[in-house]
């Protein structure tokens, strides 16, 4: 007597999924048929809502309105499809019924779930002023970045060897003697062609390198 009302209460006081379970092992099928509606009201998945649908299918049966039980039945299959009822709680009577719905009650169709995603690709621009081709090595441009390297390098390197040969043939009073004033003009030119070459080469990567692009990461949402 004091367990039956303690489970009274428990299923009043919970109305869930467990507590029509609990009912039901107990072959207590007027509480499962009580708060079906509440454990219903209560579970938030199909699988569970299946389960109700089918513990309740069973009593029903049990109690002879089989009506009630082939709907509540097809209910639970919709919800949650199974193959087949638990051997150990169920006779081969109900076994062979619930089957018999199992074959009359087509799956139900795949979900398919459409997920629309917006990608917004930011362009950032960036404008490089640092020579040596360091622009184009930043932004993966190695060749590019290599050539310009080599030539301002090399017209650099001219421009200052030149430039210190050309002073080497200044003489002590700060005059050109004759003799060499061939190899000043040589120097001389050697500077300026060096200076010719580095300049170009340096306008040559500066302006190329304001094309460069970063392309930030895509934002999803």
């Amino acid at each position: 007597m004091a367990g039956g009302l303690l489970l009274s209460l428990m299923l009043f006081a919970t109305g869930d999924l467990e507590a029509v379970r609990a009912a039901f092992e107990l072959s207590d099928c007027k509480k499962v048929i009580e708060q079906q509606q509440a454990a219903l009201l209560a579970s938030r998945s199909r699988t569970g809502r299946g389960e109700i649908y089918r513990l309740s299918a069973i009593c029903y049966f049990r109690l002879g309105q089989k009506s009630l039980a082939n709907t509540q039945a097809r209910a639970s299959l919709r919800l949650a499809p199974v193959t087949g009822l638990d051997p150990f709680l169920s006779p081969p009577k109900e076994r062979v019924w619930f089957e018999t719905l199992v074959k009359e009650v087509p799956p139900p169709k795949p979900q398919v779930v459409e997920r629309v995603v917006t990608v917004t690709a930011t362009e950032r621009r960036q404008r490089c002023f640092v020579p040596l081709g360091y622009c184009h090595w930043r932004f993966g441009d190695y060749g590019r970045g290599a050539g310009f390297a080599v030539a301002e390098g090399l017209g650099l390197t001219m421009n200052i060897f030149g430039y210190w040969m050309a002073r080497e043939q200044v003489g002590t009073d700060g005059l050109v003697p004759l003799d060499r004033a061939a190899a000043m003009q040589g120097w001389t030119a050697v500077q300026f062609l060096g200076a010719l070459i580095a300049g170009t080469a340096l306008v040559g990567d500066l302006w190329l390198a304001r094309e460069e692009r970063v392309d930030a990461l895509p934002r999803s949402r």
